[in-house]
């Protein structure tokens, strides 16, 4: 996120709508169709409204960066943020980051302050306050490390078989623990750890 608000911050407004097209592709899934010839136009400054009609499911984004291109503000990023959120056009998986970057950005908008800047206000306040729960979660253990759940089904069991990993698969639940597998028994494997880690 850092890295990123920074890479904003060095761009000339007139990249602003490039900066977030980026972001957006790095955030979710299901934008294969912002692909070069739009992030040619947005480096460009041109306008994208010709090319809505070969990609229908991505209008409302388009439509999104482009009041970036007429309007290059961290505002106007937050805005066009929020709706390329909400239209749902494609799946967002790195909510947190997302959300964060346009929350830093409407409040650099209004204080001053650079957004990464706002974004350390953001987090410092994330740290103190705590994520806020979320009723489902689907991922991998390597994400869910140090969180508990009430609930926890692990799906696929067979192909879980690093100890390191089953181990903190198995102890993410407070309550039930629901397993999936083909058979009622696993093979687990010692984990291989690299020179450092002896």
């Amino acid at each position: 996120m850092l890295e990123q608000l920074t890479k904003l911050q060095e761009s000339a407004p007139e990249q602003y709508a490039l900066w977030l097209a980026k972001v957006a592709k790095a955030c979710f899934t299901g934008y294969a169709k912002l692909n070069q010839p739009v992030l040619n136009r947005l480096r460009n400054g041109d306008a994208l409204s010709d090319l809505k009609s070969s990609r229908v499911p991505l209008t409302k984004t388009l439509d999104a960066l482009e009041s970036v291109l007429a309007s290059p503000t961290f505002e106007a990023l937050s805005a066009a943020m929020r709706a390329i959120e909400n239209s749902r056009e494609a799946r967002l998986h790195s909510r947190e980051a997302w959300n964060d970057m346009a929350t830093a950005l409407e409040r650099c908008s209004s204080s001053g302050r650079s957004p990464a800047e706002e974004l350390g206000r953001v987090r410092d306040r994330l740290r103190h306050s705590g994520r806020r729960p979320v009723t489902r979660v689907v991922s991998r253990t390597t994400l869910i490390k140090g969180l508990e759940y009430d609930h926890v089904i692990i799906s696929d069991l067979d192909r879980l078989n690093d100890h390191c990993n089953l181990y903190v698969a198995l102890t993410r639940a407070r309550k039930t623990i629901t397993l999936i597998g083909s058979s009622s028994q696993i093979t687990v494997k010692e984990t291989k750890r690299g020179p450092s880690e002896t």
